[in-house]
């Protein structure tokens, strides 16, 4: 703040002695004009120093402010990118553990259903091995019960063709003896 108060008044000062330089200029010869041409022609000169490094520190102020703006949308602009990608990441996974629930499910309900067709399958088949087992010895007790029905029956055939040979050499044997009488 003290600079510029000193710059001002110097140049207060200066625009003072150049203005009372200039009225002086037509009553005094050219050679002494030059000590106020040179003051003035300074004091410009300073001044436009003054005015373009206002100008140049203006732009450059803006210059980063507006720098400053981009990288912060650019800093935010890639939050949001990556809190979006997170989101997307996020739904990505939620989408494929789901699937996988389903899919494991699926399988599970796949093994329980082809457990209980082989358990069907067994079951089917120890109960056909029953059955043909329970046939194959109805029949054999059956073919043993024929074969009893049969030997029997050759018994008492074989009793019965005895008996009768035996009856009728009897009856030869008691002719023979009654005709020998």
């Amino acid at each position: 703040m003290m600079k510029r108060v000193a710059f001002a008044g110097f140049a207060v000062l200066s625009l003072a002695i150049a203005a009372k330089d200039v009225r002086a200029q037509s009553a005094v010869p050219a050679d002494q004009q030059s000590f106020g041409s040179s003051l003035l022609s300074g004091v410009r000169q300073a001044g436009q120093n003054a005015v373009n490094q206002s100008i140049t520190n203006t732009r450059s102020n803006l210059e980063n402010r507006a720098n400053s703006y981009n990288q912060n949308i650019s800093d935010r602009e890639k939050a949001l990118s990556d809190k979006v990608n997170g989101y997307r990441d996020s739904v990505s996974n939620r989408e494929k553990a789901l699937s996988d629930r389903v899919n494991n499910a699926q399988n599970s309900v796949n093994d329980k259903v082809n457990s209980y067709r082989d358990g069907i399958t067994e079951r089917e088949k120890a109960l056909t091995d029953q059955a043909t087992n329970a046939r194959n010895n109805v029949n054999n007790d059956l073919q043993g019960y024929r074969n009893d029905v049969n030997n029997r029956r050759q018994n008492l055939n074989d009793s019965y063709n005895a008996k009768k040979s035996q009856l009728k050499a009897t009856r030869d044997a008691t002719k023979s003896l009654l005709g020998n009488w």
